[in-house]
């Protein structure tokens, strides 16, 4: 069994025994700190689904922490139990990343200091309507499970008028009121979410050997 735990980074997609550019600082930060690297193919788990595939090159056994491009829950699921099938065992699990990564999994938790919020199943009107109805009146911002769409904020993100914290590794997104309260946005799992500018590579490896 390996001693240390083992980083996953996406490969690069046009040669895949290199690590995705966005991720080469933590890769050289985590080599540097004494960490095993491996690499795994996000195109084979987001758009193939072929999680056997993604993790071919994963050399088999000990413990894993997932750094790369954000992942569907289900897609996610697949992933761990296709690391599992090399004796490989994920430091988040399923379930952990689902609930931190998808808003109806940490809402309950943060209901206290994040916006009133309300979701559906699906696209279906009725539910919208049921939603719409238990917030209430006044402004919303509408988002999916993981993301808004503040991309297409006129379009899409803003409506004006409506009339677990178990997991190994999380962000969280703050905002601070012009009264000085702190109020949280979103929270997601730390696997997927990307690293700011403002803190060093070797700084968040640092809080992955940690876990």
């Amino acid at each position: 069994m390996r001693a240390m735990t083992l980083l996953l980074l996406p490969c690069d997609v046009l040669n895949p025994r290199r690590v995705d550019e966005h991720f080469a600082a933590e890769a050289e930060a985590a080599r540097a700190a004494g960490l095993e690297v491996a690499l795994v193919d996000h195109d084979a788990l987001a758009r193939s689904g072929d999680a056997d595939r993604a993790v071919r090159r994963v050399p088999e056994g000990g413990e894993a922490v997932y750094r790369g491009w954000m992942l569907r829950a289900e897609r996610y699921a697949a992933f761990a139990e296709a690391l599992r099938r090399r004796g490989v065992v994920p430091k988040t699990g399923a379930e952990q990343y689902r609930r931190a990564h998808e808003l109806p999994g940490w809402y309950r938790d943060l209901a206290a200091v994040t916006p009133r919020s309300a979701w559906t199943g699906g696209d279906d009107r009725a539910d919208f309507d049921r939603a719409r109805r238990e917030l209430g009146a006044g402004p919303a911002v509408l988002r999916d499970y993981t993301k808004s769409m503040k991309h297409y904020w006129h379009e899409a993100a803003f409506i004006p008028e409506l009339g677990d914290g178990d997991a190994a590794c999380v962000t969280v997104d703050l905002a601070l009121r012009e009264d000085g309260a702190w109020r949280v946005v979103e929270l997601g799992d730390g696997q997927v979410s990307d690293r700011p500018a403002s803190i060093p590579p070797a700084a968040l490896i640092d809080l992955l050997r940690e876990l």
